[in-house]
């Protein structure tokens, strides 16, 4: 019986080890693209339609001004982009 919890215990702080590995290691990708909608979601974050692309980008408020200027100047924009979740770290305009 103590063995077994001692297992399951083991096992599962394992676990919780690997997801936050995981999480940190998460891969970033450079994208140059013209955005087509900006819209925001009820979760306050702006949700980004890329011309380019097909894939839904997630971008905080404090992006919004370089995201505006490339979509009212028709630039295309640099986003540094987190691999999995799709959010927008890093937003320029060229």
């Amino acid at each position: 019986m103590k063995t077994s919890i001692l297992l399951l215990t083991l096992l599962m702080s394992s676990l919780t080890l690997a997801l936050e590995a995981g999480k940190r290691e998460e891969k970033t990708i450079e994208i140059k693209a013209h955005i087509a909608k900006i819209l925001m979601t009820p979760k306050k974050v702006y949700r980004l339609e890329l011309v380019e692309l097909a894939a839904a980008y997630f971008a905080e408020e404090k992006f919004a001004p370089c995201l505006q200027k490339a979509m009212k100047e028709n630039k295309k924009a640099t986003l540094k982009v987190a691999a999995y979740s799709l959010s927008v770290l890093d937003c320029k305009v060229d």
